[in-house]
């Protein structure tokens, strides 16, 4: 007997709104198509992350291109063993080829993506990288925690995400535990219930290692994720626990997500001008990989051994 848990949050219309095999390249307004499309689940952020921008007269909305491009598909592998899906798309506006193999082994459970990126363009390309994964119920509820590995500094988001925050924005802190009012501290570790009505941001900069690990400790089970840190060198925390409100959220969503970036701050003007980008000189490739696993664990987690295995 098998139950099929969903990790993924999605959205709670139900209704996707985007027409099929329609690639929506140009932005509908200056923020761009993210929010009218985004529907929970997991998405590429590239070549920018965050904020919209002009680099080099491409106008880009919020979190890049790569998210509204469909994808063509071979089938590389499948036998009882193992299945393997190979991925690619030519970006529109960007002059980038990306290219994605998807990974499955019988009785393992964990997902391997081993991912190129290349430049096509007849002169340098720099650009940030990001993972959107976003997790919500039924798999997330209040008896969740947040394992993390060493980072140099942790901080809040600049402003408040939500009315109803409770954490200080713009504040340094050292992982899980935030100052509120009167000395009182919150360990963000631990996941909010709905009905906490709140929402906020944190980062990770530079941390130590490529992972981390959301374990129920109700249940036993947990979602994990990692990644090589030279490419995603922080990790961005997104949390909304029912208290985002207006578009498109209006007070329904109730999810976080974990997101390995290659750079810092939201913003890729920032970034160019702080001169940490990622960077393709013309034909050359970048590649790397990353995994999701599903785990489980009685106990607090240290990172994964190599057969993905809670530490």
């Amino acid at each position: 007997m098998f139950t099929i848990l969903s990790l993924t949050q999605k959205n709670s219309s139900g209704v996707d709104g985007r027409p099929d095999k329609v690639e929506f390249t140009g932005p509908s307004f200056f923020k761009g198509n993210f929010l009218d499309i985004y529907e929970g689940g997991w998405q590429d952020m590239l070549p920018s992350i965050g904020a919209p921008t002009n680099y080099k007269n491409m106008s880009l909305g919020t979190h890049g291109e790569l998210f509204t491009l469909l994808f063509e598909y071979d089938v590389v592998e499948d036998d009882p063993e193992k299945i393997s899906l190979k991925l690619y798309t030519r970006m529109k506006r960007s002059p980038l080829f990306v290219e994605k193999l998807v990974s499955l082994e019988s009785d393992k459970t964990f997902i391997k993506i081993d991912q190129t990126i290349t430049n096509e363009a007849d002169e340098e390309f720099k650009f940030s990288w990001g993972q959107h994964p976003a997790i919500g119920m039924p798999f997330l509820d209040e008896n969740c925690v947040i394992y993390v590995p060493h980072a140099k500094k942790a901080k809040t988001y600049p402003t408040s995400l939500s009315p109803n925050q409770i954490i200080p924005p713009d504040t340094e802190f050292k992982w899980p535990n935030v100052e509120v009012d009167k000395g009182d501290t919150i360990d963000l570790s631990k996941i909010m219930p709905p009905e906490s009505k709140t929402a906020y941001i944190a980062y990770l900069e530079d941390i130590s290692e490529g992972w981390y690990g959301i374990t129920n400790s109700k249940t036993g089970l947990g979602f994990g994720m990692l990644w090589d840190k030279s490419v995603f060198k922080h990790l961005w925390i997104w949390c909304v626990y029912r208290g985002a409100y207006g578009f498109p959220w209006y007070g329904r969503t109730y999810n976080i997500a974990l997101e390995p970036w290659s750079a810092l701050p939201d913003n890729f003007d920032e970034v160019l001008k702080n001169n940490d980008c990622l960077s393709l000189s013309p034909g050359k490739s970048l590649s790397t990989s990353y995994s999701a696993v599903v785990y489980r664990s009685e106990k607090r987690i240290k990172g994964f051994n190599k057969d993905f295995s809670p530490q």
